[in-house]
């Protein structure tokens, strides 16, 4: 299944891997893999890999804005 989502809180907690685009035109930048098998409970926001794989995120979406 494909979920298309800017929510990268969402993306985090519902994907196994998540599929990072470059701005127009769109290029994968990275592919990040979530490293906690399903199903997540909400107590997983506090957890130190849900952290690690959403800062990631951030920051490559940061570089490829040219906004790091």
């Amino acid at each position: 299944m494909l979920f298309v989502t800017r929510n990268i809180d969402e993306a985090v907690m519902l994907a196994d891997r998540l599929i990072v685009f470059s701005p127009a035109p769109g290029r994968v930048l990275e592919t990040v893999a979530v490293p906690v098998p399903r199903p997540r409970d909400p107590g997983f926001r506090r957890d130190s890999r849900f952290v690690e794989v959403g800062s990631r995120v951030r920051d490559l979406f940061l570089h490829a804005s040219g906004r790091a």
